[in-house]
């Protein structure tokens, strides 16, 4: 892929969640307050693309800092991220209580990419992650899926789109 089509295509992940994260206090008002009755922090693992542990600390009822460390299976790359999450409860509607317990999220956030077979190689970039966690009323757990389009800079741009399963118990 050319360095004019990563950044185009990195431009538009930007674009199109710019209206999403301009208008977190909208979407809460309509999820309401009472979305996320668990504890402020929450560890966990995530497995995908790449696999790793992962953390999240709530900062707000509806804005959370995601980070990670993870490997890669392309690329023999362990990476760190961070992110900050803006979430919409109850996005996908409330006609059943599984619906009424999914939140989206998007945010912006930033990945460090180191080689694991040389450690020589330090990338770092940004990403944009988009997913969604089930967050049941009942229990300290949360599972979330997401796709987190990258753009990193080595020698050159890399575009790399990554996506995980997880699970976290928030204290």
């Amino acid at each position: 892929m050319s360095i004019k089509n990563s950044l185009l295509s990195f431009a538009v992940c930007a674009a199109l969640s710019m209206p999403i994260i301009s208008s977190p206090d909208a979407m809460a008002a309509k999820g309401g307050d009472g979305f996320r009755n668990k504890g402020d922090f929450g560890v966990g693992i995530v497995l995908g693309e790449p696999t790793g542990g992962t953390g999240k600390f709530w900062v707000g009822n509806t804005q959370a800092i995601d980070f990670g460390i993870a490997a890669t299976f392309k690329g023999d790359l362990i990476v760190g991220y961070a992110d900050y999450l803006f979430h919409f409860p109850q996005i996908f509607g409330v006609s059943s209580r599984f619906l009424a317990q999914l939140s989206g999220y998007v945010g912006p956030g930033l990945i460090l990419g180191i080689d694991n077979v040389t450690a020589s190689d330090v990338s770092v970039g940004g990403r944009i992650p988009f997913g969604t966690e089930w967050l049941p009323y009942d229990t300290p757990v949360g599972v979330f899926l997401e796709v987190v389009p990258n753009m990193s800079f080595t020698n050159g741009v890399a575009f790399k789109l990554y996506a995980g399963l997880g699970i976290r118990y928030y204290f």
